[in-house]
């Protein structure tokens, strides 16, 4: 196996409506919106700067593999 670096990366958020629908959709009807308003709520000290711009901060791995013979 060969690789790069890990390059850490930031990138605006919107992750949570794109990753979070799988799981908002099993909800009864009205469950989802408070879900997502909590998580948000929870997120923004960590995840939303001073002007409003929110980021999730993360790392691309980049790497190959090669099967012998």
């Amino acid at each position: 196996m060969t690789g790069s670096p890990c390059l850490p990366q930031s990138r605006p958020i919107g992750w949570l409506e794109t990753f979070a629908q799988p799981y908002t959709a099993t909800l009864p009807a009205g469950g989802q919106e408070p879900l997502i308003s909590k998580v948000v709520e929870i997120l923004r000290p960590a995840l939303c700067d001073a002007a409003g711009r929110w980021t999730a901060h993360h790392v691309r791995l980049r790497f190959s593999a090669v099967k012998p013979g």
